[in-house]
């Protein structure tokens, strides 16, 4: 087990085994971390870069939460807890990590990942991405995802997580996160089961709002998705256009093949519609899910 360093002032020919030799991008970090139990600590020295395409892991594997495949974590220079931004490129897709099989059990903490550089734009940009039945799960804590304001182009362009076709077992464990006009899709294949605690969500529309901005998204499933004691604010700026309606709440149901459905308790919900011109409340509705 080792801790490798990533520095925006660091060079990737660098040894990366303190901060003083640290390599300077993420993706050669995560590269040169190979064993169980690696960590890569992402200083907070400057705002590092998201890549067009991540490269594709298929190791570390870990077996269990207390034995981690690996750790992606924001630091100070000293390797204390610091939250460190990965900011989205214009002009590209952006991609964080890219999960395949056998990439396992990985975490990641302290980052906050801002993608509000990408304006109005169909480019699809995601956080974190798996493919193959062994990938995952990732526990994602105290991170931030930052989504543009302008949201006249389908949230569908900024996901946090992503799963493949193939992707059929992989899940996701999220807590103590914040998310900003960003979409999560909790499941997209057959056995997905995902675990939401203690987030808060904020979505702020514009007047081209649409239906693909849910914040959760659900498809096919035979496994319960958890969502528990989390806050969503949905805001839209109307502008007369359609109003955010109850058809627009937090979640969006695909073709359920199973049993799946949503394990919810104590979460709040707010839906408000704004004037764009005033900025005056026209309608709200504020729910107690539980």
């Amino acid at each position: 087990m080792a801790t490798f360093w990533v520095s925006t002032s660091g060079t990737d020919t660098a040894s990366g085994t303190n901060y003083v030799n640290a390599v300077k991008t993420i993706r050669h970090g995560v590269n040169i971390a190979t064993q169980v139990g690696d960590i890569v600590n992402v200083v907070n020295d400057g705002t590092h870069l998201m890549t067009s395409s991540a490269s594709q892991y298929t190791t570390p594997n870990g077996t269990g939460w207390n034995t981690p495949g690996l750790i992606i974590q924001g630091t100070d220079a000293s390797g204390d807890p610091a939250k460190t931004t990965v900011a989205a490129t214009t002009g590209q897709a952006n991609q964080f990590i890219y999960m395949r099989g056998g990439a396992s059990y990985w975490l990641i903490r302290g980052l906050k990942f801002d993608l509000s550089p990408i304006v109005n734009s169909t480019t699809v940009s995601r956080i974190i991405q798996f493919r193959d039945n062994t990938a995952g799960p990732v526990r994602l804590r105290y991170c931030e995802f930052i989504g543009s304001t302008n949201t006249s182009r389908p949230a569908a362009v900024r996901n946090v997580l992503y799963q493949t076709s193939t992707a059929a077992t992989n899940f996701a464990d999220i807590s103590h996160c914040y998310f900003r006009n960003m979409r999560l899709p909790l499941s997209t294949q057959s056995t997905c089961g995902n675990v939401v605690d203690n987030c808060v969500f904020l979505q702020y529309f514009d007047e081209y709002f649409t239906p693909q901005q849910w914040t959760l998204t659900v498809a096919a499933s035979t496994k319960v998705q958890r969502m528990h004691q989390c806050t969503i604010a949905m805001i839209a700026d109307y502008n007369g256009g359609t109003l955010l309606e109850a058809q627009a709440l937090p979640y969006g149901w695909g073709v359920n093949t199973g049993n799946a459905y949503f394990d919810l308790y104590d979460n709040l919900i707010g839906i408000g519609n704004l004037d764009a011109t005033t900025n005056v409340a026209i309608d709200s509705v504020v729910a107690c899910w539980s």
